[in-house]
């Protein structure tokens, strides 16, 4: 009887470890955005799903472009 109260409270102990700390949705969403604000692409592909790495590739490739210089009907 001891044995598996002993079990049970281990598995309710861990349960509650995994549960808490900067695992949580909120706190991967913040580090993503954080990471994705700073330009580190490479980090923030780890806090995301396989089509959002799609889109920070996108992202990654159209902050190397030189900025555009736009054209006014001044300047022609």
């Amino acid at each position: 009887m001891k044995n598996i109260c002993n079990k049970i409270l281990f598995a309710c102990l861990l349960f509650f470890i995994a549960c808490t700390g900067s695992h949580s949705p909120k706190a991967v969403a913040e580090k993503f955005l954080k990471t994705f604000e700073e330009k580190k692409f490479a980090e923030a592909k780890r806090y995301c799903t396989p089509e959002t790495v799609k889109l920070i590739e996108i992202a990654e490739s159209l902050s190397k472009m030189p900025e555009a210089k736009w054209i006014t009907p001044e300047k022609i």
